[in-house]
């Protein structure tokens, strides 16, 4: 089977093809597994012209002038036209409009799918008609979670749950190591601790976790939360908080950390902490539990997928202070080593790149 796998929106535009591919590799990892048995290209949209073949895998390159949503491809259709593909894999629901137009142009038979990527309905009536109008011409749609596309089916913009197939959106290469060589090399220490990587915005609620930990403080239990970020909406609302409720020592704001620095401080880690509301899926937590950092994160479809309904970690209510302060008490009499085994067990049956690319397969082949 010959598989290529397709991005539209340029991205990276000022990386090299080698940087690309690093940053890249949460999604074209699963190729690994798949190309001993078929043929596998990535098309992406960058900053330059370029075609490279590594370990028998082939990535394309083009250079991208600018993101239009409106600007048909029809040079890139006639050149994968002649790749004869039998499957086409196109990243983004938004991209809906240049998929069938390139299905146009490839023989009869051939697949197409598009991999969801945390777009939601479209507010827009114009754009929602269009997604119903071109749903008919796709084979099928990859969600992490398959209550994700509910208002996808529900509005009627897809036509069936039927083509609706649930596969992690991408994978992590983090290895679990020794936690405590680990701690040592952050020179940390602690009965229990937790790790926060995510923005601080509303949707992410970390108002909300730093609640339950204020009273998980209050009731005299000895943690440390260390929480990571990129962005600093509630920053100051944050530090407000920590500073009026005594808990310096206990919550450290750690800010921006390089990516490849934080499998060493999900491996410290004891237990990692989300409270968002929504999300497409989930790569922090993915990364976390490939390195047995336990989840205690909300109760939202990508997230109950990930921990397979809780099974391995612990799930709660959003924006639900008091169920996460129970849950932390829970915590006390958690025997982290088995929890660990069960998380590592979920990463390697659900989320690892091995477990990716054998849903891609059955997805691509189950449908001819």
């Amino acid at each position: 089977m010959r598989i290529i796998d397709l991005s539209f929106h340029g991205s990276y535009l000022d990386s090299s093809a080698d940087e690309y591919l690093q940053k890249a590799q949460p999604n074209t990892g699963y190729a690994a597994f798949l190309k001993d048995r078929h043929s596998i290209l990535f098309v992406f949209h960058s900053g330059h012209n370029s075609e490279i073949t590594k370990d028998s895998i082939s990535y394309f390159f083009r250079r991208k002038y600018n993101n239009s949503m409106w600007l048909f491809p029809i040079r890139l259709a006639w050149w994968i036209r002649k790749k004869q593909p039998d499957v086409v894999l196109v990243h983004s629901i938004m991209y809906i409009h240049f998929a069938v137009f390139l299905k146009c142009f490839l023989r009869s038979g051939v697949q197409v799918f598009i991999q969801n990527h945390a777009e939601k309905v479209p507010r827009s009536t114009l754009k929602s008609r269009l997604v119903q109008f071109l749903d008919p011409y796709i084979n099928g749609y990859l969600f992490t979670a398959r209550e994700l596309a509910a208002p996808w089916v529900e509005r009627g913009l897809f036509s069936s749950f039927d083509k609706v197939h649930e596969v992690m959106e991408g994978s992590s290469n983090f290895k679990c190591k020794d936690r405590q060589l680990s701690r040592r090399a952050l020179k940390i220490s602690g009965e229990r601790i937790f790790i926060w990587v995510g923005r601080l915005d509303s949707n992410k609620d970390p108002m909300c976790a730093l609640k339950a930990f204020q009273r998980f403080a209050r009731e005299g239990h000895i943690f440390k939360l260390y929480m990571f970020y990129h962005t600093e909406e509630l920053l100051e609302d944050i530090q407000d908080y920590i500073s009026a409720n005594g808990l310096q020592q206990s919550i450290l704001l750690m800010g921006y950390l390089p990516h490849e620095n934080l499998e060493t401080w999900f491996n410290a880690a004891d237990f990692f902490i989300s409270a968002s509301h929504w999300e497409g899926s989930g790569y922090a937590l993915c990364e976390a539990m490939s390195c047995g950092c336990i989840p205690v994160v909300t109760d939202i479809p990508s997230f109950r997928y990930i921990t397979n309904g809780g099974k391995a970690g612990f799930l709660y209510e959003p924006g639900n202070e008091d169920a996460l302060f129970k849950i932390l008490e829970c915590t006390l009499d958690t025997d982290i080593k088995a929890m660990k085994g069960r998380v590592l067990a979920t990463f390697e049956r659900r989320l690892c790149f091995r477990a990716i690319a054998g849903k891609i397969e059955a997805i691509f082949t189950s449908e001819k």
